[in-house]
């Protein structure tokens, strides 16, 4: 065998040899261009022949496979599924499915924001400031070159991104568009008509309203008058934190639930869209976040779970009887459907009448706010604005707390009644694990159907003796009692951080940790353990690139992890006394930076450790890094409306005949419409209207004003921003006006 494969690949690079001077040949004869195209069509037609090569090889593999039954016990490896699902009529070119064959989260480089990484670095000095009072003068200047030092090395990092030219002229055909696999790291394509012919269907529906105009400035204003009401009952930090300004509407998506497709089909008209608002931003965002966490504890009943480990611990406690059968049960689009109404009432009920959660807002505050959050938020799509009437969606931080608590009532109510047919229910949001006696499922559907007219309910029964929830497979045992392992959709790519995906290191381990720490988490014997190591080893080593070193080692630190502990009881408790008795408050300064690949990190490693040897032990520094996904470059959502941008800094021209050399540079995170009107007149202390004012110049208008960078909604960053640029550019007006000190660059 091995011979053999020394005598292919000899072959291999005899006829590449070949190639190479029949190309020359051809050049010679025929010039540059004429060859290139001819390298062209030569490339494309092997690429074809693998694909054909690759599959006549995978089905005589699996015959092998079929035809030993040794084998059959062991999971077999999983080579590259297809990940690209093209429903458009537009055809990749071999170039455009290399670049997106890791997927839409694959990390990729980037070009630095230089500006964006000084503001972290002014602000991460500023942090360790207040800590360096026990400094001499001469480690504090030492501290200060360092930064000074580390910015400017780390700032000059030039990373190219071997694709950039594909993935850029991708995301500028406007005629397509490009969807994330709903539960995978698939990609499907869709012609952007039929991808929003597809949402607009949807948004048609029964539970959504079409609105004329724009209800943003006018709704920000309404939720700020409610908070407003209430200031007493909420802290001041609390307050400001809900206070809504610079607030943009909801934006709609969909990712594409291709687990949902009927088999072998290839019909786009047949392909669910799950649909998405993304509410960050928005008037209501923080309000929704507080009320999800106030509520949070009335979403969980006995019959929930939080998560697969959960659900693993009941599990194993449990036997069935071959009196009954596993069935799981599903609501149909819960989101969209549950009853918004019904579920406030059983929401205040819980609150006001049950005393089950404490808070000083009245009963009627509660209900305002619970309504403004969902029935009144609004999103656009196609720049056309939508309003939901019931239900609510996914995307708003109260979607899955409302839903909970719609199920929670249902169970609490239903399954008590249903004990002898239905002994056992976990649940887990829309999603349910339970025991049916035989011959009572259509019984048990019909009594979880009547519940409410909007809630409807499918199922699934084992087949096998297997069934799967969340990501298990659960399967019965003769004696009644469960065996489980890792389950993983039909339509799962196996793709994860490749090993050469622009990401750190520790990304790309923890991953594979986690995956395999939930290997010993499932699996309920050794034997499953084992199948799903191999399994793994298998998918980061062929699909995903890692070095078999790399995995090794990773399986050999989680298997040691998941030994039987050694020491006693005693031990530990000495151990953790200890480690508590004096323990000191350790300040954490952090700072975020771009990731820079093995030079960015070799230089936040040395930064590091030198910032430890200055600064005290009661400092820690922590320096995180964030990277750019393939997804960057197709943007699924609406763009947002320039009058609704916030969180920028900006720059005045007055220019009044060309003559007038007034300029300005500002920052705010209210919209910018608001803001520009301010500044024409309403804000006394602007210093554009004094300017107007004095000199009898035209009032402030939107084209006298240039957004020089946006995106940040920290205040502290926009001041620093801010005070950068009007150090380099110098405006004339700001010399009225105090702007904010800077610390380290001058």
């Amino acid at each position: 065998m091995e011979a053999e494969v020394r005598n292919k690949h000899n072959s291999k690079k005899e006829l590449k040899s070949k190639m190479i001077e029949k190309f020359a040949e051809i050049r010679n004869k025929v010039g540059f261009l004429v060859t290139q195209a001819v390298r062209y069509r030569v490339r494309s037609r092997i690429n074809k022949e693998k694909i054909k090569w690759r599959s006549t090889h995978d089905k005589k593999l699996e015959k092998l496979r079929e035809a030993n039954p040794q084998n059959k016990s062991v999971r077999s490896t999983t080579f590259v599924k297809k990940i690209i699902h093209n429903f458009s009529s537009y055809v990749l070119s071999d170039q455009e499915e290399e670049a997106l064959a890791r997927g839409l989260d694959d990390y990729i480089p980037d070009k630095f924001d230089k500006r964006r990484i000084e503001v972290e670095f002014e602000l991460f000095y500023e942090n360790i400031l207040p800590h360096t009072k026990e400094l001499t003068e001469g480690d504090k200047t030492i501290l200060k070159s360092k930064f000074l030092n580390v910015f400017r090395h780390y700032s000059s990092i030039k990373q190219p991104y071997k694709y950039k030219d594909v993935v850029r002229k991708l995301g500028e055909n406007k005629d397509i568009c490009f969807l994330k696999q709903d539960k995978g790291r698939g990609i499907v394509i869709m012609d952007r008509l039929k991808y929003l012919e597809k949402c607009e269907e949807f948004l048609n529906g029964d539970r959504f309203d079409r609105i004329e105009g724009d209800p943003t400035a006018r709704f920000e204003i309404q939720v700020q008058e409610l908070l407003l009401s209430m200031k007493g009952k909420f802290d001041a930090t609390t307050y400001r934190k809900l206070y809504p300004t610079g607030s943009r509407p909801g934006l709609f998506y969909g990712t594409a639930k291709v687990h949902k497709l009927p088999q072998d089909s290839n019909n786009v008209d047949d392909l669910p869209v799950r649909p998405i608002v993304s509410s960050i931003g928005t008037a209501t965002y923080e309000t929704s976040k507080y009320l999800a966490s106030l509520l949070s504890p009335l979403a969980k009943s006995k019959y929930t779970v939080q998560s697969t480990k959960e659900f693993i611990t009941r599990i194993r406690e449990k036997s069935v009887s071959v009196e009954f059968e596993l069935v799981s049960f599903d609501v149909t689009s819960l989101f969209t459907n549950v009853p918004l109404d019904y579920t406030i009432e059983v929401i205040l009920d819980k609150v006001y009448r049950q005393k089950r959660i404490k808070t000083k807002l009245k009963r009627e505050e509660m209900r305002a706010l619970l309504n403004i959050c969902t029935k009144e938020m609004h999103f656009c799509l196609n720049n056309k604005i939508y309003k939901q009437d019931d239900g609510v969606c996914m995307g708003n931080p109260l979607g899955p707390v409302i839903a909970n608590i719609f199920m929670v009532e249902l169970e609490n109510i239903l399954v008590p009644t249903m004990s002898a047919v239905l002994p056992e229910w976990i649940r887990y949001v829309d999603d349910t694990f339970t025991f049916v006696k035989k011959g009572e499922l259509e019984n048990v559907l019909n009594i979880l159907n009547s519940f409410h007219e909007d809630i409807k309910f499918t199922h699934e029964i084992e087949r096998n003796q297997c069934i799967s929830f969340l990501d298990v497979k659960v399967i019965r045992q003769s004696n009644g009692t469960f065996k489980t392992s890792v389950y993983r959709k039909e339509t799962s790519s196996n793709i994860y951080i490749h090993w050469e995906s622009f990401a750190p290191r520790t990304w790309k381990i923890g991953t594979l940790h986690g995956l395999l720490q939930r290997a010993f988490t499932v699996c309920s014997n050794v034997e499953e353990v084992e199948k799903e190591i191999y399994f793994l080893k298998n998918i980061f080593s062929k699909v995903n690139g890692y070095p078999v070193k790399v995995i090794e080692n990773t399986i050999a630190n989680v298997r040691k992890k998941n030994k039987p502990e050694q020491e006693t009881t005693e031990e530990k408790t000495s151990d953790k006394n200890n480690g508590d008795e004096n323990k000191e408050v350790v300040h954490c300064p952090h700072m975020s930076l771009p990731y820079g690949g093995d030079k960015g990190n070799t230089i936040v490693k040395k930064f590091k450790r030198s910032l430890q040897k200055l600064l005290p032990e009661t400092v820690k520094p922590e320096i995180s890094v964030k990277g750019r996904k393939v997804s960057s470059y197709f943007p699924l959502k609406d763009k947002v409306d320039d009058k609704h941008t916030s969180g920028f800094i900006y720059e005045f021209k007055c220019n009044r005949f060309k003559k007038c050399t007034g300029s300005y540079i500002g920052e705010t995170g209210r919209r910018k419409e608001k803001r520009i009107h301010e500044h024409g007149h309403t804000d006394k202390n602007s210093a554009i209207l004094k300017h107007s004012n004095k000199t009898k110049h035209a009032k402030a208008k939107d084209k006298n004003f240039t957004i020089l960078t946006k995106n940040y909604s920290h205040w502290r960053r926009r001041k620093i921003c801010e005070a950068m640029y009007i150090r380099d550019k110098k405006p004339l007006l700001n010399k009225q006006v105090d702007s904010y000190k800077l610390s380290l660059f001058i």
